[in-house]
């Protein structure tokens, strides 16, 4: 069994864009647009 902790790095960085658009949005006013939804939808 591999010992690098892998795994678990990639469930740490895996939501920052999320939290990053979140954060641009709910903190300096982005604008929530349909691309921006679209491109949720599509990564997530």
């Amino acid at each position: 069994m591999s010992n690098n902790h892998s795994h678990r790095s990639g469930a740490y960085y895996s939501p920052a864009p999320f939290i990053g658009a979140f954060l641009a949005i709910a903190l300096l006013g982005e604008p929530l647009t349909v691309r921006l939804l679209l491109a949720s939808v599509g990564s997530g």
